[in-house]
């Protein structure tokens, strides 16, 4: 009932605002997607106030802010770290942020240790998201609105609750983009 609660405000405020239509579809896609989601609504709450705080946390840290590529993505409370930091030292005071905030489970932490990638780089990335994502939700074997993707320089993440031969498609699907160096999967498994 909250779920649906939640899907109702969120049209809701969608469609009062003023601007392009774009607003409201995604309102209303990302209501659907909220909908259909297999955590809790404090879950989903939990997951996005565990981003923020590490975004803060590290925002912070003028080294790290300065010098770091970091993206933070928490699904069920597992946080999901990728990007790019110059020093090993750094890499490692991100993981440590990360383990140390409120609510997070675990810490998969693919910060690779290079200078941070180019503005080019983070748009192919965008665009690889883009196509995956589309795949993912056009195909019947897997359930795509429960399939979190992200990618870093070319590499894709995929994070959700999912039975592991929907999760197995979802990785072999996402590795034939054009573009995609590689694939890997966070997913927690259900039956």
């Amino acid at each position: 009932m909250a779920k649906l609660t939640l899907v109702f405000i969120l049209f809701f405020v969608s469609s009062t605002l003023q601007g392009c239509a774009a607003v409201v579809v995604a309102g209303v896609a990302g209501g659907v997607a909220l909908a259909h989601d297999k955590r809790k609504t404090q879950t989903i709450l939990d997951d996005q106030s565990i981003e923020f705080n590490i975004y803060n946390k590290i925002s912070e840290n003028t080294e790290l802010e300065k010098h770091t590529h970091i993206n933070v993505i928490s699904y069920n409370g597992v946080v999901l770290l990728t990007g790019e930091a110059p020093k090993a030292h750094m890499r490692d005071k991100v993981a440590e942020i990360a383990r140390n905030t409120d609510k997070v489970k675990r810490v998969y932490n693919a910060t690779k240790v290079m200078q941070p990638t180019s503005l080019k780089s983070r748009n192919n990335d965008t665009w690889i998201t883009t196509r995956v994502k589309s795949n993912l939700l056009s195909k019947k074997e897997t359930d795509g609105l429960r399939i979190k993707v992200t990618t870093e320089n070319a590499t894709v993440y995929l994070m959700g609750i999912i039975p592991k031969h929907q999760a197995d498609f979802a990785a072999d699907l996402a590795s034939r983009v054009e573009g995609v160096k590689g694939v890997v999967k966070v997913f927690e498994y259900v039956n």
